[in-house]
């Protein structure tokens, strides 16, 4: 019985291994060489979205320029004389609505990071979703 045991341990480790080296050797195998980007992404993908008629659409300018929003109200509050916490809130941005969330140290600051947000994105787009913590 303890051979049997033995024989079946071995086998399952020989099928194992066998199986991991077929993976590793196939695993550049099937890559098309000139579809491989060595750049880095940046920005959102695009993705449809059904208009009222429900033909699909793309939302690759909206994203783009959802990407400008969030990075001009990420520079400007980098630019401010606010705490770290401050400075590194999550800034979500679809559709031109903005949503802040995240921490920051005073009441003071909440304002700050909410009128930067306002300023690039405009009234009325900016959902303030912060905790003061102090």
């Amino acid at each position: 019985m303890r051979s049997n045991f033995g024989i079946l341990v071995a086998g399952v480790s020989t099928l194992l291994i066998g199986l991991s080296v077929q993976a590793q050797s196939n695993a550049g195998k099937n890559q098309d060489p000139s579809n491989v980007s060595t750049q880095p992404r940046t920005g959102t993908p695009a993705k449809d979205i059904k208009d009222r008629d429900g033909t699909a659409t793309s939302t690759n300018a909206t994203s783009e320029s959802d990407t400008e929003i969030t990075r001009k109200i990420r520079q400007s509050l980098v630019s401010k004389d606010i705490s770290t916490a401050a400075k590194n809130v999550t800034i979500s941005t679809n559709g031109g609505k903005v949503i802040i969330s995240g921490n920051v140290d005073s009441p003071a600051e909440r304002t700050t990071v909410i009128d930067s947000a306002t300023a690039v994105a405009g009234r009325g787009n900016v959902k303030n979703e912060l905790h003061v913590t102090r």
